[in-house]
């Protein structure tokens, strides 16, 4: 309680989750003020479809003289390395890409160039228990961003139909600067650094909530 109030003057008892209070200190403190629209309706319905969470499965590995890495702040560091779409809201139709630099999400035909090993776009599929995410090979549709698009083009064959265009900006630098330097004044057993590890664990989800 004192670590989020000397640091960001919010008082705790407000929020119930770990996102929330995220949230709340990112809206006080950090958010550019007229960057990022508030979507409704239709429009956030279709950006909502791309979000499907990160691939989390497991693969036990064989071999000898193996080396294991801890990756630190994954999350984070893509957040507050990678531009973000803010601004005002395009829609448009057809092959995007003939523009330069233009952040997008897209409705999209996707067919796999070959039976993946380990494929990695990621669907929500629907089934008799619910809907359940998964990577699947072959023919599929998907919405998808285009950090994404050009990073499975090695791998997909995959047809860009409709979506909506934005300009882009970096949103989360400082947020996560921040938090990972206060993080490093504790040591890995304290409470305050997994505090930390949270908050910068539960920001960029929020964003997909209603």
């Amino acid at each position: 309680k004192d670590l989020i109030y000397n640091n960001w003057n919010l008082n705790i008892d407000k929020y119930p989750t770990t996102p929330s209070l995220a949230f709340a200190i990112y809206r006080k403190n950090y958010m550019p003020k007229d960057t990022i629209p508030l979507t409704t309706g239709k429009i956030f319905e279709f950006i909502r479809k791309s979000f499907t969470g990160g691939s989390t499965d497991m693969f036990i590995p064989y071999g000898k003289n193996i080396k294991c890495y801890d990756v630190n702040a994954l999350y984070p560091s893509q957040m507050k390395d990678k531009l973000f779409p803010i601004g005002d809201i395009y829609s448009f139709d057809g092959d995007i890409t003939i523009l330069k630099d233009i952040y997008f999400i897209a409705d999209c035909n996707v067919n796999t160039k070959k039976d993946l090993m380990h494929p990695y776009l990621q669907i929500h599929h629907k089934t008799s228990n619910g809907f359940r995410t998964i990577s699947p090979n072959g023919f599929f549709n998907i919405c998808i961003n285009s950090p994404e698009y050009f990073n499975a083009l090695k791998d997909y064959n995959i047809t860009i139909k409709n979506g909506y265009c934005f300009k882009t900006n970096n949103l989360f630098e400082k947020y996560v600067d921040d938090l990972y330097n206060l993080r490093l004044k504790y040591p890995k057993g304290n409470p305050m650094n997994l505090t930390c590890k949270l908050l910068m664990n539960s920001l960029f989800g929020r964003f997909a909530m209603k």
